[in-house]
């Protein structure tokens, strides 16, 4: 019998560092798309004013004024693609689900499981997984 626990367990925390893994994986993809658009929409922004102010022999250069244009116009474009695919709230979404799994998984490794605590953390986890793809769902659907 405690072989079979001792297996059910090492499925178990498998299963949860599968999971893990995946929501980490879109964690760190969303983070990344969310800071580098604000990195680079900031950078945008300071060009624009300095392109627009940058004057040569008290007029400014055409050269310059139409590529502060273009990156305003970039700017725009970069906030719209932040706001549709949203992100930022997709990587805090990420965050909350890889801290539940990392909790979870630290429960079952310090803990004495039993056949009744296995049970319950199993479910634990699949309540975390229903709650990651609820959001998921939720994001989808903004986009509709």
């Amino acid at each position: 019998m405690d072989e079979i626990i001792t297996n059910n367990r090492q499925s178990l925390l498998i299963e949860v560092e599968n999971n893990l893994e995946k929501y980490d994986n879109r964690k760190d993809l969303n983070r990344a798309f969310a800071v580098g658009i604000r990195v680079t929409t900031s950078l945008l922004g300071a060009a624009v004013a300095v392109l627009l102010g940058w004057k040569y022999e008290s007029k400014p250069l055409e050269w310059m004024t139409n590529l502060a244009l273009v990156f305003g116009a970039s700017i725009s474009v970069m906030n719209s693609i932040d706001t549709f695919f949203s992100f930022s709230s997709r990587w805090t979404h990420y965050k909350g689900i890889c801290t539940q799994l990392i909790f979870l998984k630290k429960d079952i490794k310090n803990e004495l499981v039993g056949k009744e605590t296995l049970s319950l953390y199993k479910t634990r986890l699949d309540d975390i997984i229903t709650e990651a793809k609820k959001g998921e769902i939720e994001f989808h659907n903004k986009r509709r």
